[in-house]
């Protein structure tokens, strides 16, 4: 599913015919708009914590895709999720895509 909003529906018959149907909009964030990170560093570079609204920003974490290999560097807001106890990811920024010339030492 690419990033961005989106719209699930959901119906249901009853045995005797009656239809019930909803629709939500969700958001899908994608670190990169990579599809599966296998590497996710956040080297404690916590920029802001905003306890009354429960959300945390991180910045400069360095995130991998998994299938290419291709390396960046994103900003990242994270809000505390209730219900889960859980934070959710909010948003992705994309600060940097490293070229497969560029080494690990390079992002120091």
């Amino acid at each position: 599913m690419a990033g961005g909003p989106h719209i699930v529906r959901v119906e249901i018959t009853s045995t005797s015919g009656e239809v019930f149907s909803q629709s939500r909009t969700v958001t899908m964030v994608k670190p990169g708009d990579f599809e599966f990170l296998d590497q996710f560093v956040a080297n404690g570079r916590k920029t802001g914590s905003q306890i009354p609204f429960e959300q945390v920003q991180l910045d400069g974490v360095y995130i991998r895709d998994k299938d290419s290999q291709v390396r960046a560097t994103v900003n990242l807001t994270y809000e505390w999720w209730s219900p889960f106890q859980q934070f959710k990811l909010q948003s992705s920024t994309l600060q940097f895509v490293y070229t497969p010339h560029q080494h690990l030492r390079d992002l120091r």
